[in-house]
């Protein structure tokens, strides 16, 4: 996925270049808000770790060996925040902080644990009920994006980019925090209306998507095993995870400013000069 994120950041660029050294240069900057929605699976990789178990029949703990150890779930959150962005007429690039908020559903883990003091081992899986999922997060967001003028006060342009998802309080009431970033690609549209000279009004709905990412996280989660009577104590153990299907729309609302000693018209005339020295 990093690979396809650097692809798309390498082609917003290009296209940006190659837009601005044709056209005029108008640079711009403003900010206002993010509603959105997220969906994603994750689970992670087989873990290998020694733990304790804690028998409930003696209220004793015992060492265990935890070989095989996944845990997967299903994350949906509705999104809001607020963002930054700087516009150069063919690139806008984004700063944003959002609070995700949801549940946790369809929360599965499985393992195989040996017990050394009773030289015994077994295999079990567990269903677990529905949690509630709180996270902040900081998006960085860089889009090429081609205007389209359809009136005196209205331009449409469509948009490609990339994006980067970084956690800063990540899963708090689900047991675990994320630890390292996400890449994303983007694609969508938006609209500029024209309020007066400098200020105008935008509007952008969005698409981000990204598959198959590995994310690395600490996890705190109490294991309770009926068939061993007891609870497997599995805290601030590191866990690599796998994101599966990461799909989150947005739709953001914002003022601009177009900065007066930054923007310039098209010069028609010099278009037009034709060199007659012979």
């Amino acid at each position: 996925m990093k690979n396809i994120f650097y692809i798309a950041l390498f082609c917003a660029f290009n296209t940006t270049i190659f837009a601005v050294e044709t056209s005029p240069l108008n640079l711009s900057l403003g900010g206002g808000m993010i509603w959105g929605f997220s969906k994603s699976s994750s689970q992670t990789k087989d873990t290998r770790f020694n733990t304790k178990l804690l028998m409930h029949s003696t209220n004793s703990f015992h060492d265990v060996n935890v070989d095989g150890f996944s845990y997967q779930y299903n994350n949906e959150t509705a999104d809001i925040g607020s963002f930054a962005f700087v516009d150069c007429s063919f690139l806008e690039a984004s700063a944003a902080f959002v609070l995700q908020f949801g549940k946790m559903s369809d929360r599965k883990t499985k393992s195989s644990i040996y017990i050394p003091s009773m030289t015994y081992t077994t295999s079990f899986e567990a269903n677990h009920e529905d949690k509630d999922y709180l996270s902040t997060v900081f998006l960085f967001d860089f889009l090429a994006k081609y205007p389209i003028k359809t009136g005196k006060r209205l331009t449409l342009f469509p948009a490609l980019g990339a994006g980067i998802k970084l956690p800063i309080n990540s899963g708090e009431g689900s047991g675990f925090k994320h630890t390292s970033w996400i890449a994303s690609v983007q694609a969508g549209g938006g609209a500029d209306f024209t309020l007066d000279e400098n200020f105008f009004l935008r509007s952008e709905f969005l698409v981000s998507y990204s598959v198959a990412e590995s994310e690395k996280s600490t996890m705190d989660l109490n294991e309770k095993n009926s068939s061993l009577n007891g609870t497997l104590m599995v805290e601030k153990q590191d866990f690599e995870f796998i994101n599966k299907n990461n799909f989150n729309p947005q739709l953001r609302i914002a003022i601009g400013y177009k900065i007066p000693a930054f923007n310039r018209k098209a010069d028609k005339k010099g278009a037009e000069t034709i060199n007659l020295e012979k």
